[in-house]
Parts: structure tokens; sequence; C-alpha cells
């Protein structure tokens, strides 16, 4: 399959919002990108193959990885114009699925706060029912760098529930 005959779908579920899907091949690994309702989540899903193929942002597994249930907290941090940030990310976990999500502001400065904030009223939808390995946010309704922070948190917490 060629990946230069993928085209974006868009699904509209509500008049007002849209979601666009882009998937891509990389190294032999399929990557969706979705867009909905000025989100963007990055999907990583397998080939046949047994082997882990690496991007210059994002390590794609195509192994089958196991995780305790359980819940389970971390700190994600990210650097900002104003310095590093923190985050305290919160997941529950069921059969490597992530069952429930919350994240806490731990931002010392107003923009920092704003931008969190934003984040926190819009990321469930992209995590809570994905497989933990399955999630790498990048921007959550304008947040670029607070993403960051949840993504280093969930890494974290990836190492916490290995079994």
């Amino acid at each position: 399959m060629s990946d230069t005959n993928l085209q974006p779908s868009t699904t509209s579920a509500h008049p007002n919002s849209k979601k666009s899907m882009m998937p891509l091949l990389v190294g032999g690994a399929f990557v969706v990108v979705v867009v909905a309702g000025g989100a963007t989540a990055l999907y990583r899903g397998g080939t046949a193959s047994s082997q882990t193929t690496t991007s210059s942002s994002t390590s794609l597994s195509t192994t089958t990885q196991s995780f305790k249930d359980g819940r389970y907290i971390s700190e994600g941090d990210y650097m900002t114009h104003v310095g590093q940030k923190h985050l305290s990310v919160e997941v529950t976990l069921k059969d490597s699925v992530i069952t429930d999500v919350n994240v806490t502001n731990q931002a010392d400065d107003p923009m920092s706060v704003r931008y969190q904030d934003i984040f926190i009223a819009n990321y469930k939808q992209l995590v809570v029912g994905k497989k933990i390995t399955d999630i790498q946010l990048s921007k959550v309704a304008g947040s670029s760098l607070t993403p960051q922070g949840f993504n280093d948190a969930l890494q974290k917490i990836e190492a916490q529930a290995k079994s």
C-alpha cells in the first residue's frame, strides 16, 4: 500500500465540529493524526512484524506490551519561554487501556495557568478508552506545550506500570 494514496478524511458529528484524520506510513508502521475540535493526537498502529521503528519525535512500537492494572500518578515537565513547568497526571489502567485520567494544574504564572486550564478542559476525549501506548498528544485546543508535559508524565507512568 502506498502512502501517496492516503487522503485526509473529514467527518462531522455536529454541524460545528470537524474531525480530520490523516493516516501516514512511517517506516512500516501506520500513524494516524486525528484533529478534532482544535485538538491533535497521534495514534500509533503496527505492522505484521515485531520490530520497533523510530521517527524523529516518537518511538513507534509494534510489540504488545502488558501493563499492570491500577492507578498511577506522575508529574510531567515541559519548558516554556519563562522556564520549566509541571503538571500532575493521574491515570487508571485496565488491560493497558486508560479508563480514567485527571490532570492537576501546577503552573505558577498566569500564561501557563491559562494554557494548562485550556488543556485540562479538552484532553480527556483524546485519552480515555485508548491504549496507553497509543497516546502521543501534540496540540490540544491551542495548547502546544502542556501536551509535552502530559506526554512526559505518561511515559513515566508507562515505566511504573510495566509488568
